[in-house]
């Protein structure tokens, strides 16, 4: 008598954790195309040019592909390290240009 019982708490202890385990599953699915619906992307990506994009400006034979010339011409416009992309006039200072430090001053 005891053995059955054991058996009973063990199946419904088992289906109790897979079923969980699949409404976890899908809730996290069902989640998923919804942030890619809203348009909200965190990737770092986000604000890159789009493959097509590069190819319609870059490619001058227009086969469709980049060959050397264009994909070094490409690599050219890129931003580099630490420019990020940014307009002209704000992010770096000029060389002669010195970051105030300490109190503003008082007109």
């Amino acid at each position: 008598m005891k053995i059955k019982t054991i058996e009973a708490f063990a199946v419904a202890f088992l289906l109790s954790v897979s079923l969980n385990t699949a409404q976890a599953e899908k809730a996290a699915t069902d989640k998923a195309p919804a942030k890619k619906a809203a348009g909200k992307q965190t990737d770092r990506r986000a604000d890159r040019p789009s493959r097509e994009s590069i190819i319609k400006r870059f490619d001058k034979d227009g086969d469709g592909k980049l060959n050397d010339e264009e994909r070094k011409a490409a690599m050219a416009a890129r931003p580099k390290p630490g420019e990020g992309g940014k307009p002209e006039g704000k992010g770096k200072k000029e060389d002669g240009e010195k970051k105030k430090k300490g109190k503003k001053e008082k007109k």
